[in-house]
């Protein structure tokens, strides 16, 4: 029987405890972290929102999440890895969840909070390459940042409208050139071959991955995901 009065969504998630490492801290998982060049371990992996607000046509997430985007507070995110540095030694922290930056006054304070801290904690996590303060990206830098997972997807005008990024070439190659100088490592990856693509926009994108040069590049095919708007436009029309 499910008790209706506790499956909605939780509205006190601050108040949730700490996942508990204890029957995994010494199994021989990989505690290490080096798709940014980041060399120290334990690497821990947090989750600190769910969902995105912007419309990819290609991506799922919605259908998951809903658009609703929920999180904890930078507060609670520090307190978090207060209890992995001090209970574990933890070295790293990579928040690997849909879109760590949708909101930059929460990552914000938790760079002020962490440049307080006596201990220094490096991190990385999943990004829009929209971020263009520098004032902004340096303090992240200064706070641990190391690198930055971003879905850049194309590097065409046509192409990032057709694909509803909301995001424009000159704005994606400002991010670059400030995270370049911060040395914030970029891992880009781009879906290639979404519904209308040209050949020439996927010419324009790889002379822009070629220009921009991000740390790591990783091209993926186009694998329709139930209920984004693109998967619903191939099936309406028989296209799959």
């Amino acid at each position: 029987i499910i008790n209706n009065s506790i499956s909605g969504r939780i509205r006190t998630l601050d108040e949730m405890p700490f996942p508990n490492y204890e029957h995994f801290i010494n199994m021989p998982y990989n505690w290490e972290f080096d798709m940014y060049g980041l060399e120290v371990k334990p690497i821990f992996t947090m989750h600190t929102s769910r969902s995105c607000p912007y419309r990819c046509s290609f991506c799922g997430v919605a259908s998951i999440w809903t658009r609703k985007w929920t999180s904890f507070s930078a507060e609670r995110i520090v307190k978090e890895i207060d209890h992995y540095v001090e209970k574990y030694g933890c070295k790293g922290i990579y928040f690997r969840e849909d879109l760590f930056t949708t909101d930059m006054r929460r990552v914000e304070n938790m760079c002020d909070l962490l440049l307080q801290r006596e201990y220094k904690i490096k991190w990385a996590c999943e990004a829009r390459a929209d971020i263009t303060n520098p004032a902004i990206l340096e303090k992240m830098s200064k706070s641990g940042c190391i690198g930055l997972y971003c879905g850049i997807e194309s590097g065409s005008a046509s192409g990032l409208l057709k694909k509803k990024k909301d995001l424009t070439v000159d704005t994606m190659r400002k991010f670059f050139t400030y995270t370049k100088q911060l040395g914030i490592n970029v891992y880009a990856t781009f879906c290639m071959g979404t519904p209308h693509e040209t050949q020439d926009e996927l010419k324009e994108t790889e002379e822009f991955i070629e220009e921009i040069n991000p740390y790591v590049v990783d091209r993926f095919a186009y694998l329709g995901l139930p209920k984004s708007s693109d998967y619903n436009y191939l099936d309406e029309n028989n296209l799959y």
